[in-house]
């Protein structure tokens, strides 16, 4: 989708039945700004983050651990003043949120091998010098539909005449793969 120009009068719509995915590009969609700041907001790439956020991800929550390690760094890093006006951001930003989630797995996209989450890549990754492309990214979502949803129910609720649908198979000889 990302690798043609939008049809004029033409139905998008992107699904994806991972709703990480899924809610990553509504958020980039549809609150770029917010995503943005969460995504800068103390940009570190190290193995520890990286099993942070992953936790984060599996558990949906926001673990205390993460809290106390990311205020910890903060008073470390900043003057006192700037440490308070942090502090206030963090607690705030402790509040369960989809950009929260979306920042996060985004970040841990960037920073493990392959881009699949499992594991650590070693590789330093500033985030911040993606922002370009999730604002190109936010452009090309404009107009077109964000679902979560599994393939069949979707192909159901959107199949047209004009309808073009390219299904991703799943990967060789893993759930969801059929050899007919």
């Amino acid at each position: 989708m990302f690798g043609k120009k939008p049809g004029q009068n033409a139905m998008e719509v992107y699904n994806d039945f991972n709703s990480n995915l899924a809610n990553l590009f509504y958020c980039v969609k549809t609150r770029t700004r917010e995503f943005l700041r969460h995504l800068g907001f103390l940009p570190i790439n190290s193995r520890d983050e990286f099993h942070v956020i992953r936790k984060f991800i599996e558990k949906e929550e926001f673990t205390q651990e993460y809290l106390s390690e990311e205020l910890e760094l903060a008073q470390h890093n900043l003057s006192p003043p700037d440490f308070e006006d942090m502090k206030e951001l963090m607690l705030e930003n402790a509040k369960k949120s989809d950009v929260r989630r979306a920042a996060a797995f985004y970040k841990l996209i960037r920073y493990s091998y392959g881009s699949g989450c499992t594991s650590y890549s070693c590789q330093p990754c500033d985030v911040r010098k993606t922002f370009f492309l999730i604002w190109e990214a936010s452009r090309r979502l404009a107009d077109t539909v964000v679902e979560n949803k599994d393939f069949e129910a979707l192909i159901r609720q959107y199949d047209r005449d004009n309808a073009f649908f390219y299904c991703d198979p799943p990967y060789y000889e893993t759930e969801g793969h059929y050899v007919f």
